[in-house]
């Protein structure tokens, strides 16, 4: 099964790595986001790679100082919609 397939909702095309990448370089990693919401690691995991929305995870991200662009990245089919 493809990887992309799985993605859906909101958060499709959230870029896992970036995030990651990001939480590294505030000396961060997903297990102490997943403290810091009260939530399990999957549940992070799950939310950073667009599977999931979790509320209190995106709250945690973004109150950590996340770029918003890498929380709700654009959707590109959206603009294709419209210009049709």
């Amino acid at each position: 099964m493809n990887y992309m397939s799985l993605q859906r909702g909101a958060g499709k095309g959230r870029n896992h790595f970036h995030i990651k990448e990001w939480l590294a370089g505030i000396g961060l990693i997903p297990q102490r986001v997943a403290e810091m919401s009260g939530k399990n690691h999957g549940v992070v995991g799950d939310t950073m790679r667009g599977l999931r929305n979790d509320k209190a995870v995106l709250q945690c991200l973004e109150g950590l100082g996340c770029p918003k662009d890498l929380l709700y990245p654009k959707n590109p089919m959206l603009k294709q919609r419209k210009a049709a």
